[in-house]
């Protein structure tokens, strides 16, 4: 946006003739481009400076909705988990399997998508294809490239004791 040369690169003109941009920007965004294009000039200074900071805010938010759903997520499977630890611990039931299953994404994990379905002991962990061990999705010990994002839930199935007569 800072030359004539940048803002062409930004534009593409469509089969019906309209002018569109490159990329998803806001409305005002848009037009401070467009009117930069048709005049064939850089976008003045002081418009470019208020569309980093509109930018800015953007990717902030972004990253705080991202923050939020991780931690989230990461709170809940760990308190699923330490409910039937605490069913294990008080003799409630006699035994815990928990199964991974995975959510549908546009751009799935391929080592998410292998543990699908797959059934381990309460206490063992899964493994990933790379060898990264988690005893669930959003295991907070994970590094964050199988957490972030992440879909995937967890299903304990506990193995009630029978009473005895």
């Amino acid at each position: 946006m800072a030359t004539p040369e940048g803002v062409q690169g930004l534009v593409i003109k469509g089969r019906d003739g309209k002018l569109r941009l490159k990329y998803k920007t806001n409305l005002e965004t848009r037009n401070r481009i467009l009117a930069a294009y048709k005049k064939g000039e850089a976008v003045p200074a002081a418009d470019r400076a208020r569309v980093e900071k509109q930018f800015s805010n953007k990717l902030l938010k972004e990253r705080a909705q991202t923050v939020a759903a991780h931690e989230t997520f990461s709170a809940q499977a760990q308190g699923r988990r330490e409910a039937y630890a605490q069913m294990i611990e008080s003799g409630a039931v006699e035994s815990v399997t928990k199964k991974w299953l995975h959510n549908t994404a546009k751009d799935p994990r391929h080592d998410h998508a292998a543990l699908d379905g797959k059934s381990v002991d309460f206490n063992e962990a899964f493994v990933m294809a790379d060898g990264t061990r988690m005893q669930m999705p959003h295991d907070p010990s994970a590094p964050p490239q199988h957490t972030l994002g992440c879909r995937c839930v967890v299903i304990h199935v506990p193995q009630y004791r029978r009473p005895s007569r």
